[in-house]
């Protein structure tokens, strides 16, 4: 199969679709327009203000309107404005859990290009989008470090009343956190959208193997193709289990850049975790891209569901297949697809209940002690010397740079491979 091929005709094709395997989503959820969802968020908002604070004199046009940066001097209102921003920020111009075409193409395109993503973060910072321009140029930074002061000016420049939050990006306090603190803080990111993209691409250099494989988890459960590129590095973690999460992530953001380097590590990871997540990806990307732009229309219907089931079932994807047929929703003891779940869960790539090295628990014990070791990291000069060795120096030594903002995009070892 070409896959490239195929990814440019589905893209050509179709103006858009949704990421709906990811943090659980379901396969049937209704995408909605800006205007809708500004709608909603707005009506939502007057109720919820009118019911607590009644003293607060507000018509609902103004609520509305919360679109833009609240820069008023009202203080009771300026927690809820800025609430009202990060939510419809987090819309990003498109329908929650989708990408439209377009942005699939620019973004793509500049995958491991920091300045085509610094290009598309001014893009989408002069449409207004600041969530989406911080993920942006989150990649932008994550792929050049040196582009961090031409960043921070732009944000810089954003008009008054942007929350905090959304300026603050990524988290400076995060590395300073104990174990426990990072990680947990790590987890609650993937509960905000795209917000916290810039703090989880900022500190995926974490020393420890625990934290970072959190961190490669929320990268996926909140897909974006600007954390394609450092879960491309992810792959080459040394801990199998951070490697897992990154591999898992990138079946999570269908990307299709990676899967000949995804097949090698499902059948040649000395790990078996990484050798089923990684099956599991492949099966995620090329079943998604054989339907993409129809996922919606697919959803609606409970016989196209089957066939298409039944079609990637023949294309020799049946994990997939599976997947499709559970977040269908449909999947009853008493329906076409409950037997065919029945039927395919022994090829669904499922994790072994009774093997727990799947579990961030089971290597607890082993991060705690990761993280009372005081050894000193590399110095500069010596991660700069290796890192481009293969293995576990290589990364090390990238890691550092990462970790210190140094280096540049030549000075790490890519994998990205022509799309087959």
């Amino acid at each position: 199969m070409d896959l490239r091929a195929l990814v440019e005709a589905r893209l050509a094709a179709h103006p858009g679709d949704a990421l709906w395997f990811a943090q659980h989503y379901p396969l049937r959820e209704g995408q909605l327009s800006y205007e809708t969802y500004r709608q909603r968020v707005a009506a939502e908002a007057a109720r919820k203000l009118a019911r607590s604070r009644p003293e607060v004199p507000l018509e609902p046009a103004a609520i509305a309107a919360w679109d833009r940066p609240y820069a008023g001097d009202h203080e009771s209102l300026r927690d809820w404005a800025g609430a009202i921003y990060v939510r419809l920020q987090m819309h990003g111009g498109e329908a929650p859990s989708c990408l439209t075409s377009a942005r699939w193409r620019e973004y793509l395109g500049a995958l491991d290009a920091p300045e085509r993503w610094l290009a598309a973060g001014r893009a989408r910072e002069a449409e207004g989008w600041t969530i989406e321009a911080n993920a942006c140029f989150a990649a932008a930074r994550w792929l050049a470090p040196d582009c961090a002061p031409e960043v921070a000016a732009i944000v810089a420049a954003r008009e008054a009343g942007v929350p905090a939050l959304v300026v603050s990006q990524p988290a400076p306090e995060f590395p300073a956190s104990s174990f426990r603190g990072r990680h947990s803080h790590a987890w609650s990111m993937k509960t905000a959208g795209y917000l916290y993209i810039p703090s989880l691409l900022r500190w995926e250099c974490d020393p420890n193997f625990s934290v970072r494989a959190r961190i490669y988890r929320s990268l996926g459960q909140r897909p974006h193709p600007a954390a394609i590129a450092a879960l491309h590095e992810g792959t080459d973690d040394p801990h199998p289990f951070a490697r897992a999460q990154a591999v898992r992530s990138l079946g999570w953001c269908a990307d299709p850049t990676f899967v000949a380097r995804l097949r090698d590590l499902a059948t040649g990871d000395p790990h078996r975790d990484v050798r089923r997540t990684a099956a599991r990806a492949v099966q995620r990307i090329v079943g998604y891209w054989s339907y993409y732009g129809e996922w919606l229309a697919i959803a609606a219907s409970e016989s196209r569901t089957v066939a298409v089931v039944r079609e990637l079932v023949a294309a020799g994807l049946p994990a997939f297949a599976y997947e499709v047929a559970i977040r269908s929703g449909r999947a009853d003891d008493d329906t076409e697809l409950g037997a065919l779940t029945d039927a395919l869960e022994p090829e669904a790539l499922l994790k072994d209940l009774a093997d727990r090295t799947g579990e961030y628990s089971h290597w607890f014990a082993e991060a705690e002690a990761v993280e009372a070791d005081v050894a000193p990291s590399l110095t500069d000069a010596a991660a700069l010397t290796a890192c481009l060795e293969p293995g576990a120096a290589g990364f090390e030594a990238r890691r550092v740079l990462r970790r210190r903002e140094l280096g540049s995009p030549v000075q790490r070892r890519r994998h990205l491979s022509n799309w087959t």
